[in-house]
């Protein structure tokens, strides 16, 4: 077998194959070998039939058998001996035999793009900083306070700071109920959000077994000047009064092994900050792989992202049982520009690995597994029960040797740190401890 390997793009190899006669001859046998053991001729015992009259009666079928091992055979071999690894399934572009009974075929195969990483090293990137102020602190203390907090019933009026609960029903203007929009058991708390700021005059003053007629306000997206109310008949079924804990040693005890409420709020402020770290670093993380992708150019490969789309589909179908098929053309085009940029810098990514030489050693991973499992709030052995499974090991090889890439580049880059410019964002619960 002679075979002849041409570059079409970057991401596309053509192969043009030649199979001698001998070769051709030892397949047309095994071909006519398995017809024999399977025909049936009128005079003749299975398996005995004479081989001309098998090329009579199934001459073309003969032919376009022998056709299809030899392309499936030394397509595979072409493919194997040249290195070659598809992604998609090889395409036939021209086949023939030619006059000495030699076959002859042509090919194409879709591989992944050959790419040389540039510029990685070198970047001029900005870390924002951000101080955590002590309204942050505050405020993130209020919220642990709230998850503390004791909720009871009371037959009093509801008041500002209660929590309200009922069933809603909605109406049209005139007070008729409008079917299957009924909904049970929801609740507000008075004056907060949502709604309970909005509906806080409306939820004033009530007791179990009222019921009010709620207007709420919706915005109109078409015109945005304008404010629709929708009707609602609230039906109460319980006031409850919430009681927040006090600061003290017993309340940050709950929270965490602190010894003074000092030492309590310096905790907080460290995971804010470190929160704060996170979050630009992360950013940090996203610029580098823009960079990359727009530094570095190249096409992929059709087939790559239609198998990646289609995955993504697949699984976007499990998740949400309603979905219909004829969504699939819309979800792709929402999807594309991020499949095609997440498939570039897994490409960008590999190379980097493979130019730096960088690896997991299994000590690295086994720290990293038992440093999970000492700060997980879950059972320590649940954690290394998980990871025992080689697709969970997997993923957080990768996840580390993902870091190791960003720690590389960011160490060879030119960082400067800028004050964050953006407004806050209100704190989350960051739990301590």
């Amino acid at each position: 077998m002679k075979s002849d390997i041409k570059d079409v793009k970057g991401w596309k190899k053509s192969i043009q194959v030649e199979i001698p006669e001998h070769e051709v001859d030892k397949q047309r046998e095994k071909v006519y070998k398995k017809y024999q053991r399977k025909v049936q001729v009128d005079g003749f015992r299975k398996g005995k039939v004479p081989r001309q009259i098998i090329e009579r009666k199934y001459g073309d079928s003969l032919q376009a058998d022998l056709v299809d091992e030899l392309l499936n055979i030394f397509f595979k071999k072409a493919v194997e001996e040249n290195d070659i690894k598809p992604i998609s399934q090889g395409k036939i572009n021209d086949y023939t035999f030619d006059e000495h009974g030699c076959f002859q075929f042509k090919a194409e195969v879709e591989v992944e793009p050959e790419i040389d990483v540039q510029n990685y090293t070198g970047l001029k990137l900005e870390k924002e900083i951000e101080e955590v102020t002590l309204k942050e602190v505050e405020d993130t203390i209020e919220l642990l306070r709230e998850q503390k907090a004791h909720i009871k019933p009371t037959t009093n009026k509801s008041a500002e700071g209660n929590i309200i609960e009922g069933d809603i029903q909605a109406i049209d203007s005139s007070g008729i109920p409008i079917i299957g929009e009924k909904y049970i058991s929801r609740s507000f708390e008075i004056g907060k959000p949502p709604l309970g700021d909005i509906l806080q005059d409306q939820l004033i003053g009530l007791k179990p077994g009222d019921e009010k007629r709620l207007d709420i306000p919706i915005p109109n997206a078409e015109k945005s000047s304008n404010i629709k109310i929708n009707f609602y008949l609230f039906s109460v079924k319980f006031v409850y009064e919430k009681t927040l804990p006090e600061l003290n040693e017993k309340f940050i005890k709950q929270i965490g092994n602190y010894t003074n409420i000092d030492e309590f709020k310096q905790d907080i402020r460290k995971k804010l900050q470190e929160r704060n770290e996170n979050e630009a670093r992360e950013k940090m993380k996203y610029t580098i792989r823009n960079i990359l992708i727009r530094n570095n150019k190249f096409e992929l490969p059709s087939s790559m992202v239609e198998r990646t789309m289609d995955y993504l589909w697949e699984e976007h179908k499990r998740k949400n049982k309603n979905v219909k098929e004829s969504e699939k053309d819309k979800f792709k085009d929402e999807n594309n520009a991020q499949v095609i940029s997440t498939l570039k810098w897994n490409l960008i990514s590999d190379k980097i690995i493979e130019n730096e030489n960088l690896t997991v050693s299994p000590n690295e991973l086994e720290a990293k597994i038992d440093e999970i499992a000492k700060s997980s709030r879950e059972d320590s052995k649940k954690i290394v029960t998980f990871y025992k499974n080689p697709n969970n090991k997997r993923r957080l090889q990768e996840a580390l040797l993902n870091e190791k890439i960003m720690n590389f580049i960011i160490d060879n880059s030119k960082v400067k740190e800028v004050k964050k410019k953006t407004p806050k964002k209100k704190s989350s619960i960051i739990t301590p401890g």
